[in-house]
This record gives C-alpha cells, structure tokens and sequence, in this order.
C-alpha cells in the first residue's frame, strides 16, 4: 500500500527526478529573463513572473508531492507542468523577437534627420545596422543604446539615425535602396558601425563598432570628439 512522504523525506525528494530538473529550468529561464532588464517593463513582468513561480508554486508543489506516493518510477512518468512558467518562455521567446533599436528614439529617414540636426545644430550619430542577423548590432543595442539613461543622454546631444539593413524585407524597397546610398557614401563595411559627424561640414568626427562601455563613459567619449570641431580642419 503507499504511504505518504514524512515531511524530512519529502524535503529530500522534492529536488530529484523531474521536480529537481524543472527547478533547474527553471533557473535557466530566469538568468535569460535577465537579458530582458534593459527592455524596461517587459523585463520587469518577466522577473514579477519568476518571483510568483518561486513564491506561489513552492507550497503548491508541497501539497501535490506529499500526496504522492514514494516511488522513484511514478515520479519518473509524472511530470510537474506550470504554466505560469509556459508564460515566463513565451515573453523570453516574443522578447528575442523584438526588433533591436527603439523607433521612438531613432530616426530612419536620413534627410530629414539631417534637416532637424542643422536646425538643432547638433551632431549626427549614424547608426548603421542589421535588427534581423548581426549579433553585434544586437549585443550593442541591448547593452549600450536600449538603456534609459542612454537614449535620455543621447537625445539631448545628438541626433541619432538607425539606417536598418535586414535580410528578410521588413525594410520598404525605397528605403533599403537609400540606405545603401549612405552605407556607399561612408564606406560601411562591416556591422555594426557607428559615425559621429557634423551635418553641415559632414566631417566625420567618429567612427566605433562594437564597444562595451556605459551610458556615462560613452558620452564623455562623444563629447572629446566634438571637441575637434573647434579644431581647424
């Protein structure tokens, strides 16, 4: 006859077989939630997600296992299934998805980008780019241009261009051909790259790939640049 599990047993039990591999899935989701901190408010639902599955599954968990009965096979074919974690996957999933730079902080049409710098008189940061494939681009957005203070940096000193080359056509036909113009004019080669210049003399003042640097030291670095346009030419 089975017999239920004494509460030490049961303690020992709960992180073998599939309980202890969920457990370790599920520890594997949350370090990937993690990577969607600097996505603002989906990030923090991820994290809000994790501290439910954590806080309100455990005692749930309890009272299921203890009803089971102590054998190591019929552990083996009962797999514990939550969906609040099928939850958790699907907003890491619909995250990887989201496209790498925020369109409400970067302009996409060049010329009219260059007609609100002169106005502004502000330097140009021109961002070329591939959302879709360039795993740089990627790391770079996600670390550097994604993050509040950055944009909120940014804005006040640049203006910034995202001139997108995906290779599954989200970009319309007419653009990807003026894209490819710029990437001509500035002699683009690799992705991700990064130019900081001036949109009246369009002399270029910077140019950088990937970097891992903060918000803070990115733009003192911006600022030593602007510094040569006081320098004659």
């Amino acid at each position: 006859m089975a017999r239920a599990f004494p509460a030490a047993s049961w303690q020992e039990s709960e992180w073998t077989g599939d309980v202890g591999r969920h457990f370790s899935k599920r520890q594997e989701a949350f370090r990937l939630g993690e990577r969607l901190r600097l996505a603002g408010s989906l990030g923090r639902l991820a994290r809000d997600i994790f501290n439910a599955i954590r806080l309100g599954e455990t005692s749930k968990r309890a009272r299921e296992t203890r009803a089971l009965p102590e054998n190591p096979i019929f552990l083996e074919r009962t797999p514990i299934r939550s969906k609040t974690a099928e939850i958790l996957l699907a907003i890491i999933t619909l995250a990887q998805t989201l496209p790498a730079a925020d369109e409400s902080f970067w302009r996409s049409d060049f010329e009219e980008a260059m007609a609100e710098a002169k106005s502004s008189e502000k330097p140009v940061l021109l961002y070329f780019t591939g959302s879709d494939w360039c795993h740089w681009c990627r790391k770079l957005d996600n670390e550097l241009f994604a993050a509040s203070p950055a944009r909120e940096l940014l804005a006040k000193r640049v203006v910034p261009i995202a001139l997108n080359f995906p290779q599954k056509g989200k970009a319309p036909p007419g653009q990807v051909r003026k894209n490819r113009i710029q990437q001509q004019k500035w002699k683009v080669k690799t992705f991700p790259t990064v130019i900081l210049f001036d949109p009246v003399s369009r002399r270029e003042l910077w140019r950088h790939s990937y970097l891992s640097v903060t918000p803070d030291n990115y733009l003192k670095a911006i600022e030593t640049a602007l510094g040569a346009l006081a320098e004659p030419l």
